[in-house]
């Protein structure tokens, strides 16, 4: 861990020309590479050739991959040109489509024909519906038409249907059934507002007997259900005769190469590979390299200064969900400090100041353990709900109650004023840790001896103004300061020093009323931490004068939902604005570059249909 982000490593990979999509795929695996081509000299992979087979393989896939296999294998063949892949797998996968076509036509009539017979069976399990003589609507006529129909169980509810001709309905548990019965005109209408209500009409089969409908149906589905089984694994003994499998993967690598890799230099038999790692020492990449299996050449020569590398923050695990505050200004550049480490502190006390309460904090770090993985963000809550529960220790507060614990420090509400003041004097600290974090900056961009000159003098200027409300003597700093500043304005520039200092006399008055109206701001800290314990106070209240034990926790579970949920987000977006415009302001500019690394191919195709089997 470091406040100074890593540039990123140039390196260059020379390798056979048709093994580039092999060894880029390893490389891509590593999750530390990012592909840069250091000239356009061709575009493999992108022939006119390979496309087409690619544009082939696109259409097949529309038709055909819920049919195809999941699983990953190698290769299905010796390393080749492009064209040649792509040729080779095309050809099977053809053969296999031509080959498996009869077979799925009959898995699709027979999923087809089992979707029909299941409403019939739901049908016949609804109670009321166990008489239904489903041969004598199937054969009603000539006179009167009888039909079946089904829709969702939602939208039947709201079916409005003509008085006439005869309607009867029933209400299973997905869907619902009606049957109309009358003369062809009259059913005419009414199945005109089925239809508008996205019902369909459903037949039923000749070999539906009078009797007996409902052990007739699940005996034929019993049967479906074992065609099914045949077909599928026809179709599977049909994946392995064409070598399907290998085939897709070789297709889906070329179609990943094709679209995520940039045009690579090469020769008649040689490219090379290049770009950027965060893989400092190298050693993963050679080992990435030695599992192909082909002969590779890893170098890392000097990029050049045209190229700015991308760079990487190395923080450790805990540190990583603070990134995201710097990433809203961009990514840190080389000669930026990265500030993440120092949030890792700084966020987490912000937030608990404000948000301080022991039940609710907890609620928050449960909150964060459980979203982190779907959201990566809400692994903020953890820190932040640690460090509620903190500050909740410290005000006495628990489930926006002051009467379980006792305050190791004040209850915010009865010592408003420390409050405030604790809030501003924590506010000048981070001010003036931003300030030194400009001084890294400086010296990491090579102006260090102008820092010294002229922007360190506000520091000290700063640190003279906070230091006045304590002492009144510490104005001498601040004078100090500014005869500092001005005179290290006129040295910086001896040509022109009396105009110098004039500007910078105006500039340094800027400056100051702008820390110093940041340092104001903070206040805020303290003002939130007052609201959320004045919210607090009033959900006890409220819970006291609800009348009942039920009525009263009812309404202490209801506000402090009510208080995570709006409390949480007011605090969060407090603590955004304060590092951003408060604290960001005196070091980072997010003129970086950031890492991106390589995303390897998804070898796997979108699953099998419903009912699929291999």
């Amino acid at each position: 861990m470091g406040l100074r982000p890593v540039p990123a490593r140039w390196f260059q990979v020379l390798t056979d020309r048709n093994d580039v999509s092999r060894v880029t795929e390893a490389l891509a695996r590593t999750g530390m590479v990012q592909i840069e081509a250091e000239t356009e000299l061709g575009a493999y992979a992108r022939g006119s050739d390979v496309q087409e087979a690619l544009r082939e393989y696109e259409q097949l896939a529309r038709r055909f991959h819920p049919y195809w296999p999941e699983q990953e294998v190698p290769s299905s063949g010796p390393p080749a040109a492009p064209a040649a892949v792509a040729k080779r797998a095309l050809a099977s996968v053809a053969a296999w489509s031509a080959d498996a076509a009869p077979q799925i036509e009959a898995l699709q009539q027979l999923e087809q024909e089992r979707a029909e017979l299941e409403l019939l069976a739901e049908l016949c399990d609804v109670p009321g519906a166990e008489d239904l003589d489903l041969a004598q609507l199937r054969d009603a006529g000539p006179t009167l038409s009888a039909h079946l129909f089904v829709m969702s169980r939602t939208a039947a509810m709201d079916a409005a249907l003509p008085a006439r001709p005869l309607v009867r309905r029933w209400v299973g548990e997905e869907h619902a059934f009606f049957v109309v019965v009358g003369k062809r005109s009259d059913a005419a209408d009414v199945e005109q507002v089925l239809a508008s209500a996205k019902a369909r009409r459903v037949a039923i089969p000749d070999w539906v007997p009078p009797r007996g409908a409902r052990q007739a149906l699940k005996e034929r589905l019993t049967a479906i259900e074992g065609l099914l089984e045949g077909v599928w694994a026809a179709l599977h003994a049909s994946h392995v005769r064409h070598e399907l499998a290998a085939a897709l993967c070789d297709l889906r690598r070329l179609r990943w190469f094709a679209d995520s890799v940039p045009a690579l230099p090469h020769t008649r038999h040689f490219a090379v590979i290049t770009g950027w790692t965060k893989d400092q020492s190298g050693a993963l990449l050679d080992a990435a390299l030695d599992a192909v299996g082909v002969p590779t050449i890893l170098d890392f020569p000097s990029p050049g200064p045209s190229r700015e590398p991308p760079v990487v923050l190395n923080n450790p695990k805990w540190v990583k969900p603070f990134e995201t505050f710097p990433g809203l200004l961009g990514t840190p550049a080389r000669y930026e400090p990265d500030p993440s480490p120092v949030l890792a502190v700084l966020a987490p006390l912000l937030f608990g100041f404000m948000f301080g309460d022991v039940g609710q904090g907890a609620v928050l770090v449960l909150l964060g353990l459980i979203l982190r993985k779907r959201f990566p963000a809400t692994a903020l809550l953890i820190s932040g709900g640690a460090m509620a529960i903190v500050f909740g220790v410290l005000f006495g507060s628990v489930f926006a109650s002051e009467r379980v614990i006792a305050p190791l420090w004040v209850h915010p509400l009865s010592a408003p004023l420390p409050l405030l003041a604790v809030s501003v004097v924590g506010g000048s600290a981070i001010l003036l840790v931003g300030l030194l974090l400009s001084a890294f900056e400086a010296r990491w961009r090579g102006g260090l001896s102008r820092w010294l000159s002229v922007d360190a003098a506000v520091l000290v200027i700063y640190l003279g103004v906070v230091g006045m409300a304590v002492d009144g003597r510490a104005g001498f700093v601040a004078i100090f300061g500014v005869a500092w500043h001005l005179v290290g304005s006129g040295v910086a520039a001896p040509k022109h020093r009396l105009k110098s200092a004039a500007a910078a006399a105006g500039h340094l008055i800027e400056r100051v009323l702008q820390l110093l109206v940041n340092t104001v701001s903070f206040a805020r800290v303290g003002a939130f931490a007052l609201a959320h314990a004045g919210l607090c106070s009033a959900i006890e209240g409220l819970s006291h004068a609800a009348g009942g034990a039920l009525a009263a926790t009812l309404v202490l579970v209801v506000g402090n939902a009510f208080t995570v949920a709006l409390e949480g987000l007011v605090v969060s977006i407090q603590t955004t604005r304060l590092v951003l415009f408060e604290f960001f302001a005196r070091f980072l500019r997010g003129e970086g570059r950031a890492f991106q690394p390589l995303t390897p191919p998804a070898l796997t195709p979108p699953a099998p249909a419903p009912g699929g089997k291999e």
